[in-house]
């Protein structure tokens, strides 16, 4: 059976496991101090929002582009920060490590299925309910319960990621599945 998405397509980068690992560590010692209302986010960067999934040359090529952006450098984060998240009929924000990384050229490479970028790039954590363009009060001061470690990674992948707003029990969830992953090359040199 085939499964249906009647949500969002994003392209995300999916940093190498050893980061989502140090981030899931982060994240549940947020949880332990109190953190609540919340919905969990995949730890990837959502990069743009596509018009329909990108296939796999696609992707590829995508791969190759980012490569050339980060100048086979190391992608580093620089504090916690949230930027709007089109989540359905909710206004939500996505709140997580911010990306020193600047993608706006992404748009321009070729692949006509790209819409709008995210803007600054952010490692999902959580998604925050509600319309503030600040953190609240209360998320702030659990967030500076725990200091957070800057991450540094050069391993990471690009994938779509479907994104579906689901009714259940007259609350919403959230659903979501990311595609085959496509490493970014570790050098030009390789492609």
């Amino acid at each position: 059976m085939k499964t249906r998405y009647d949500g969002y397509v994003f392209l995300v980068l999916v940093p190498h496991q050893d980061v989502r690992i140090k981030l899931r560590k982060y994240c549940d010692s947020l949880i332990k101090t109190g953190l609540k209302g919340l919905y969990n986010f995949p730890f990837v960067v959502p990069l743009v929002s596509l018009t329909e999934k990108l296939n796999k040359d696609e992707l590829k090529k995508t791969a190759i582009h980012l490569r050339k952006i980060t100048e086979e450098k190391k992608i580093n984060t620089v504090n916690i920060s949230n930027i709007q998240f089109p989540a359905g009929t909710e206004n939500m924000e996505l709140l997580g490590p911010r990306l020193d990384l600047n993608i706006e050229n992404l748009l321009t490479n070729g692949i006509q299925k790209l819409k709008n970028n995210f803007s600054p790039l952010i490692i999902g954590s959580f998604l925050i309910p509600g319309p503030s363009q600040f953190l609240s009060d209360s998320v702030s001061k659990d967030l500076e319960k725990i200091p957070f470690e800057h991450l540094s990674f050069r391993a990471a992948a690009v994938a779509n990621m479907h994104w579906q707003p689901v009714q259940k029990n007259g609350e919403t969830i959230f659903i979501w599945k990311i595609g085959n992953l496509c490493w970014l090359p570790r050098n030009l040199l390789d492609y």
